[in-house]
């Protein structure tokens, strides 16, 4: 077809309703976390209540996009795929689902409850990226702190951040996803380990 004739059809398209181009383009998937504990529940300690303050994160993993690290200062935010409600959120409830399920505490309560607590969490998530530097990998980080107020006054009786990484096949949604859990799962164990010494 010569080019002019050529043009003129893509004028005509465009100008006619119901003619159009059709360009592909990129859907949005919402992601949640999921790392269940499996072990059987531990001994609980009798009136001990564990109040679970809110959970914080750094300001670049505040965001609902996935983050990838390509630099030592060089980060990126996925457009495409994301999380379904903020990350900080997401480890808040899987926290909250672990210790509870542990039962190593009588009681865990959230927020400002009438229930006297003695013993606070606070949580920061510090790291939680695809790591693509080298070879690709979900990274996470999470410092707990814990306070006891059994005396009265709070006093820190464990503050660590826990780190885990996991190597990915590929780069993907699903993938970085399930090595997120896994970092997860990882980090809660190795807490649990810590909390049952320090109450």
């Amino acid at each position: 077809m010569p080019r002019f004739q050529l043009l003129l059809l893509l004028l005509f398209c465009a100008i006619l309703p119901g003619c159009s181009i059709k360009q592909p383009y990129a859907v949005k998937q919402s992601y949640v976390l999921y790392s269940p504990r499996k072990a059987a529940p531990l001994e609980t300690r009798k009136d001990k209540v564990l109040r679970i303050r809110t959970i914080q994160a750094l300001p670049r993993f505040e965001g609902k996009g996935f983050v990838y690290r390509k630099g030592d200062l060089l980060y990126e935010v996925d457009f495409y795929n994301e999380f379904f409600s903020s990350p900080k959120s997401l480890v808040g409830e899987q926290v909250r689902e672990w210790i509870a399920g542990s039962q190593i505490f009588e009681h865990v309560v959230e927020g400002t409850g009438q229930l006297t607590s003695n013993y606070a969490l606070e949580t920061l998530v510090k790291g939680f990226h695809g790591d693509f530097q080298s070879h690709p990998r979900s990274v996470m980080a999470i410092q707990f702190t814990l306070l006891d107020y059994t005396k009265g006054k709070g006093s820190v009786v464990l503050s660590k951040v826990y780190e885990a990484e996991v190597s990915l096949k590929k780069r993907s949604g699903p993938e970085l996803i399930e090595g997120w859990n896994n970092c997860l799962r990882q980090i809660l164990e190795m807490f649990e380990k810590d909390l049952q010494t320090k109450i």
